[in-house]
């Protein structure tokens, strides 16, 4: 149900009359029938309302009139900070009554970053990845999902111990599978950093770990073969380190 002009009006009528201390007797003489809260459609308790907005009727603040929440949609046209949910529909208002796996932070690329996260190395030594392009300019790099394929063909071809890729691929969520995930490019950690603190805020309702200010390993090669992009999301700046250093990894995938 929808709260009218007529009761609003209605409300804010009565309670100025009220506040002005008009008599009871002065309303029985001009033939006015005192409102009640379910004549202006206060008619739901604080457990109808549960995990919603409300607004509480001013002469009974038990009843109350539930807000509409926005209902979750199709992502034919996401937008940045949206949660995503593992039916794969989207909403800028969180929706509880559904299992949030994501925020999204690129809407054109159509990317979200999963809502847990883990400090690792990329590999357990200091390995060469020579098959990674080198990008002249690091943060426009964005094949992250290619980027770590490759990382993890090098690994699997010379045995070597690579946790950070063995975490984005093997990570899941209900609606996705492992393979889905994967570690983000350099233009990937840029675009969260763009919108770091509605992400933050927004992986805080949902549930999940917010971005640190911290370093974040990227996929993206750096001049020196045997490092990375890593970006710093206090600064946002970004530079490079060798793959056996500790740095935060966040899972992102394609939806």
């Amino acid at each position: 149900m929808k709260l009218g002009y007529k009761h609003i009006l209605g409300t804010s009528f009565w309670a100025l009359l009220f506040s002005f201390g008009i008599s009871s007797q002065t309303l029985a003489q001009s033939c006015a029938i005192a409102p009640t809260c379910e004549s202006l459609g206060y008619t739901q308790s604080a457990s109808d309302c549960s995990g919603k907005p409300t607004l509480k009727c001013p002469f009974d603040t038990t009843k109350m009139f539930c807000l509409e929440t926005e209902n979750a949609a199709s992502c034919d046209k996401p937008v940045v900070g949206a949660f995503l949910y593992s039916d794969m529909s989207c909403s800028t208002v969180y929706d509880g009554t559904k299992t949030t796996i994501g925020i999204i932070f690129d809407a054109e690329r159509r990317l979200a970053l999963a809502l847990e996260q883990k400090n690792e190395r990329i590999a357990t030594q200091s390995i060469v990845v020579g098959r990674i392009p080198f990008p002249q300019d690091a943060l426009n790099e964005s094949d992250g999902k290619n980027n770590t394929s490759l990382i993890h063909q090098y690994c699997e071809g010379n045995t070597l111990s690579c946790p950070a890729i063995d975490y984005v691929l093997s990570y899941s969520t209900e609606g996705t599978q492992a393979g889905d995930w994967y570690l983000p490019a350099s233009a990937d950690l840029n675009a969260m950093y763009s919108n770091l603190e509605m992400l933050r805020t927004n992986l805080t309702q949902a549930g999940g770990s917010p971005l640190p200010y911290l370093y974040h390993w990227s996929s993206t090669q750096s001049e020196f073969i045997a490092a990375l992009y890593i970006m710093e999301f206090n600064k946002g700046t970004v530079s490079q380190d060798s793959l056996n250093y500790m740095h935060w990894v966040r899972p992102v995938m394609q939806f």
